[in-house]
């Protein structure tokens, strides 16, 4: 069996375990077909979801303090695009959608030492912004 892929939730996990079991490896081309249809009726039209996620990530792209970033947190706000991405074009109360993203934020937020987020605050803090003491 495999560990659950971060943000996954238990249930998809669950189902995604029953799905290799089931098929003994074996996946066929009607089960592919079958779970782009489920996908379809949960996130949407995969290019429209394309061209949302693609817009939301040149937009951080593009931001000042992109380049700035170390590789986890990047991913995990690519990571993050694409799951604004599926509630955009898809089922907004999916809520795997939502788990995945607080999921990818805490991998992030795990990594932050205290005095890291005291310099971070400081450093971005803006007046009657977030960070203001």
């Amino acid at each position: 069996m495999h560990p659950p892929v971060p943000g996954q939730s238990s249930r998809q996990h669950d189902c995604d375990e029953r799905f290799l079991v089931e098929t003994s490896g074996k996946i066929t081309l009607s089960d592919i077909n079958e779970t782009l249809k489920e996908r379809g009726r949960q996130y949407g039209n995969f290019a429209e979801q394309a061209k949302i996620n693609q817009a939301i990530k040149k937009a951080m792209a593009d931001s000042p303090n992109y380049r700035l970033l170390c590789n986890d947190k990047r991913e995990a706000l690519d990571m993050i695009a694409s799951k604004i991405g599926r509630i955009l074009n898809g089922d907004p109360e999916h809520k795997d959608s939502w788990d995945d993203i607080a999921g990818y934020a805490l991998l992030v937020a795990d990594t932050l030492k205290p005095e890291q987020l005291r310099e971070s605050k400081k450093m971005y803090s803006h007046p009657n912004g977030p960070g203001d003491e």
